[in-house]
């Protein structure tokens, strides 16, 4: 066995017997106490724990503005006022079909031909409150799929645009909905 550590010896050679004798070094020169042990499995720990965090921090705030209507503004309606709703449908499709809620607290279903265009819209005025507001929309054929089309779905309520989503359940299906109070 070799006294005296001979780099230039060690490196510049491949016997096997060289590269034993300097894990053998390397491991003999390392401190390998208990609390080295404990010290850095701990780090190890909480460098996970630390990891583990921030993905749940970060899929927490995702699925919490995924799963929430655009409201873009809440709408305050006195009782004197004429309160217009307006839906209204977009998409690059040839046609969608869907539902929305009429004036009657109806749900309306185009479930068949023929095919609503896109920038369709539907008024009507609301007699009494609070009054639930719904649409949804699917485009024809492709809907779900990586190639479909998106389709926004969008509700107005006196000309301001209070709810919309673009896309919100699958690539071509959206809903909005919306609460006049």
């Amino acid at each position: 066995m070799q006294s005296a550590l001979d780099w230039d010896e060690l490196f510049f050679t491949s016997a096997p017997e060289n590269f034993l004798y300097l894990r053998q070094y390397l491991y003999s020169t390392i401190p390998l106490s208990p609390k080295h042990c404990f010290m850095k499995t701990l780090r190890r720990i909480t460098l996970r724990l630390r990891l583990s965090f921030m993905v749940i921090a970060l899929l927490t705030s995702l699925v919490a503005t995924s799963c929430q209507d655009d409201n873009i503004d809440d709408v305050k309606v006195t009782k004197s006022e004429n309160i217009e709703v307006r839906y209204e449908v977009l998409t690059a499709s040839t046609g969608w079909f869907g539902e929305y809620v009429i004036e009657s607290g109806e749900k309306i279903c185009h479930c068949s031909a023929p095919l609503l265009p896109s920038g369709w819209t539907y008024s009507f005025n609301v007699d009494e409150k609070p009054f639930n507001l719904h649409i949804d929309a699917t485009v024809d054929g492709i809907a779900g799929e990586a190639g479909a089309p998106d389709i926004t779905t969008n509700i107005y309520v006196n000309d301001k645009l209070v709810a919309s989503n673009t896309s919100n359940w699958a690539k071509g299906v959206a809903s909005a909905d919306f609460e006049v109070k």
